[in-house]
C-alpha cells in the first residue's frame, strides 16, 4: 500500500506509479481538503470519460471525486450536461 501523507488527508494510491502528474493531483486534492475533517481517500485510475483518476473516501459521508483537466470535481462532464437538460425541461 502506497500512501501520500498530506497535511490534511491521507491518499492511498495503491499500486499506481507515483508520477509527477499524479503527485501534483494528490497535492491539489490534499490542499482542497484544508479545513475538513481529515480522513483517507483511495485513489484509482478510472474508466470514466474525461477523468484521469477518482478519489473514493474511506471514512465519512463524502462524495467520490474525479480528476479532470487539472481539477478535482464531484461531477463528470456528462453528468453536468444531464443536469442542464433536466433544468431546461422544467
Amino acid at each position: 500500500m502506497a500512501v501520500y501523507h498530506g497535511n490534511n488527508v491521507n491518499l492511498d494510491y495503491g499500486d499506481l506509479e507515483l508520477t509527477e502528474e499524479l503527485e501534483d493531483a494528490l497535492s491539489a486534492l490534499d490542499d482542497s481538503c484544508r479545513g475538513g475533517s481529515g480522513g483517507t481517500y483511495d485513489i484509482y485510475e478510472t474508466d470514466e470519460d474525461g477523468a484521469d483518476w477518482e478519489a473514493v473516501p474511506c471514512d465519512g459521508p463524502y462524495d467520490t471525486l474525479y480528476f479532470i483537466e487539472g481539477d478535482w470535481t464531484e461531477q463528470l462532464p456528462d453528468e453536468d450536461e444531464d443536469e442542464e437538460e433536466d433544468e431546461s425541461d422544467e
